[in-house]
């Protein structure tokens, strides 16, 4: 699961972008329940779903392995 900071990101891009709670579920295939449950502390979001939304937010994840130091 992902920190705050990715669900904090992802919220206030959406406001910024003018995106609805309902719009950016629709576009990502998941409840506007399930956005509005970002907002919560406690809540935690996968990184499948944060993928799908930063897509849809103009962003992408990018993971790279770190070289083992020897």
């Amino acid at each position: 699961m992902l920190s705050i900071d990715m669900k904090e990101l992802i919220i206030r891009e959406m406001k910024d972008q003018g995106k609805t709670y309902r719009g950016l579920a629709k576009e990502i295939g998941c409840s506007p329940r399930t956005i509005t449950y970002w907002n919560s502390k406690d809540s935690k979001i996968s990184i499948e779903l944060a993928e799908k939304a930063l897509n849809a937010l103009g962003y992408e994840i990018l993971i790279i392995k770190r070289e083992m130091m020897k």
